[in-house]
């Protein structure tokens, strides 16, 4: 039998045309064999607390939970760039930007510490000519208990998050629109938003960053079942 975590991925777009313009209320559908695992056998350990997770970025989000799951049974896991870019997944039409944006998400990974993952390299297969995304274990991934006090990184105050705000808008004079938003969202949801907002800017240019950001506040509002009240953009 051969079978695959997730079926289909829906992305939403202000235009069905633009492959770059994600917007960050998308989802992935789950296979009928992983549903009936997770209510028969239970799920596995992503080996980091919530706060952590939703302090990535959308792919490093998505990377994690797929390491994750590999490596409660491998050391050393390895998978062609091409078939991995088809599960994680990229959208990137050329070969260099998908393993430019593999090793971009896996150098975040790493740099924010995430506990299970050593390292990582890319190499090309002598046999077949293709690229190898190599992923080294640093443990088996463990159930972590969910205490504020154990984290590595405490919340933000509403402050720090502000001058964030204010400086990656390059609109320090919107400081009540940006504490608003701060004191609705926390620091998870802020550090979403960043995210998004990161990642789209690297994809294209943004004109308006204060603009776009905004949009994402909203977006990532909406998500938690919360509304900011500030005119649509």
């Amino acid at each position: 039998m051969n079978w695959q975590l997730f079926n289909s991925v829906f992305y939403f777009k202000e235009n069905p045309h633009d492959s770059k313009a994600e917007m960050p209320f998308g989802f992935i559908e789950v296979s009928s064999v992983l549903q009936q695992i997770a209510r028969t056998r239970g799920f596995f350990t992503l080996g980091f607390p919530a706060p952590f997770f939703y302090k990535l970025k959308p792919l490093e989000q998505r990377l994690s939970i797929y390491l994750a799951k590999k490596f409660m049974s491998q050391t050393l896991h390895q998978r062609f760039v091409d078939d991995l870019a088809k599960a994680l997944p990229i959208d990137a039409k050329r070969p260099d930007n998908v393993r430019a944006i593999l090793q971009n998400a896996t150098n975040g990974l790493i740099q924010k510490k995430v506990p299970f993952l050593a390292g990582f390299e890319l190499r090309k297969s002598s046999r077949e000519g293709k690229w190898i995304a190599v992923f080294h274990r640093k443990c088996v991934p463990k159930l972590l208990p969910h205490r504020t006090e154990q984290l590595e990184n405490p919340p933000e105050p509403t402050d720090q998050l502000v001058r964030r705000l204010c400086e990656i808008s390059g609109q320090p004079e919107d400081w009540r629109w940006w504490r608003k938003c701060a004191q609705l969202l926390g620091p998870a949801g802020i550090d979403t938003a960043i995210g998004q907002f990161e990642e789209t800017s690297r994809l294209h240019r943004v004109e308006r960053p204060g603009a776009m950001l905004t949009k994402i506040l909203k977006d990532v509002a909406a998500n938690m079942g919360l509304a900011i009240g500030r005119p649509a953009i």
